[in-house]
């Protein structure tokens, strides 16, 4: 893979590069799949319309990196840092686990996070518009000074959210999670 600096509709499987840094590559139409990148530094390399599916990228660093219509299925992504990536990027995650992940300061609207693992991920100043926590676990997720409008948190479990930190103006959320906000305000509901 080190010589190719561009690849096209390419499937790679089971590759192994746990610790080890590429940089300035690109991968088009390319799937990867059950492969290790765990503690890898993909420095300036650029995603576009890439699937990774099984695939362990635990605490990854995207150095400048670029990602177009990317998504991830069944991965272990924690503690990835994602302010490191180029803006502006698209992605979507299914059944992931992006436990301790940092989204700060993200253009995320229209994300999508489905049935996945988002335990103490860090939201702050993020745009939320429109994004889908469908059956997400939001257990000790922050969000801070963060815009909810119209994304749909109805099916999440454990969010905690603050509305003196946060714009949910137009938010979907559960009831569990609407009546928790009130008691933050100490409103007794009958």
């Amino acid at each position: 893979m080190r010589e190719k600096r561009e690849w096209r509709d390419h499937n790679f499987q089971s590759l192994k590069f746990p610790g080890k840094s590429i940089k300035d590559m690109a991968f088009i139409d390319c799937h990867f799949e059950k492969c290790n990148f765990s503690d890898m530094n993909l420095l300036q390399c650029r995603f576009e319309s890439c699937r990774f599916s099984g695939c362990n990228l635990s605490n990854v660093k995207f150095t400048e990196a670029k990602f177009d219509d990317i998504g991830f299925e069944d991965c272990k992504m924690m503690g990835i840092n994602w302010t490191d990536v180029s803006l502006p990027f698209t992605l979507s995650f299914n059944k992931c686990l992006i436990d301790y992940s940092n989204f700060e300061k993200l253009d995320l609207k229209k994300f999508k996070f489905l049935d996945c693992s988002a335990r103490g991920a860090y939201f702050k100043n993020c745009d939320l518009i429109g994004a889908d926590f469908k059956d997400t676990n939001l257990l000790d997720a922050s969000f801070e000074n963060c815009v909810f409008k119209n994304a749909d948190f109805a099916d999440a479990s454990n969010l905690v959210l603050s509305l003196g930190d946060n714009n949910i103006r137009g938010a979907i959320l559960s009831v569990d999670t609407a009546l928790s906000l009130l008691r933050d305000y100490r409103i007794t509901v009958r």
